[in-house]
């Protein structure tokens, strides 16, 4: 929703006037090349922690001081649903208030499919479409999967593993743990692996575990469970 353009004989109250002489003059960003003004700021990505979103075009944010108590105000960016408010007690915390409140109702949205939606939550999602590239965020997540695999090749240091699946696969010490380093041809091994959603290769591999020889296998753990005799196998008793 785009904001309200004000009239042009638009006064400040004496109290806003105090409220936002603080800010005056001085510049924000925390050395960010970003255009960061008292008033507002233009916005290309959106970046929380290691997650980017890309806007399909810049986007005005603004930051409003208070009306009350004379500290602190709101953040809000023009487009975006009026449900996701910043606010803070300076433009700075305010911005970042926003950029998790952000962040926080994209995930929760990016999940859910149309049905599951309420009305205001499938507003809120074509608003955030309108303005934010889901293709491309959703093409740069990368597969996070649990693997278990065996280290084929190690000269001098691992350098081929073959997975469960049969699979074998170069690897790079490089987007391992420090740890692998030192694993021996033979080492059975789980890993927390990241991959391109695209092309499947390693992104990183975020952590590795040994896995012990002759540790039962998950197939093995299926057959064991399934052999198992449940309660319906026994007679039925009381506890008398």
């Amino acid at each position: 929703m785009a904001f309200a353009v004000l009239p042009p004989d638009y006064q400040l109250s004496r109290s806003e006037v105090v409220a936002f002489s603080s800010y005056q003059g001085v510049k924000y960003g925390s050395g960010l090349s970003l255009a960061f003004d008292v008033t507002r700021r233009k916005m290309s990505t959106i970046r929380c922690g290691q997650t980017t979103y890309r806007l399909r075009h810049p986007a005005q944010g603004f930051f409003a001081p208070a009306r009350s108590n004379g500290a602190g105000g709101e953040f809000l960016v023009e487009g975006f649903p009026r449900t996701i408010v910043g606010t803070g007690n300076s433009p700075d915390e305010a911005h970042r208030d926003w950029v998790r409140r952000f962040h926080a109702t994209f995930q929760q949205l990016y999940v859910m499919r149309p049905f599951e939606m309420a009305d205001a939550e499938r507003r809120a999602w074509a608003a955030i479409e309108n303005l934010v590239d889901v293709e491309k965020y959703r093409a740069e997540q990368p597969l996070i999967l649990l693997q278990i695999g065996v280290v084929h090749r190690a000269r001098p240091y691992p350098q081929i593993v073959e997975w469960e699946d049969g699979t074998k696969e170069r690897v790079s010490p490089e987007r391992m743990p420090g740890e692998f380093a030192a694993y021996k041809a033979g080492q059975s091994f789980e890993a927390l692996v990241h991959r391109n959603p695209i092309t499947y290769k390693i992104v990183r591999v975020e952590y590795v575990k040994r896995v012990l020889k002759g540790a039962v296998t998950r197939e093995e753990t299926e057959k064991l469970w399934n052999s198992t005799r449940t309660s319906s196998d026994f007679p039925d008793t009381d506890w008398d």
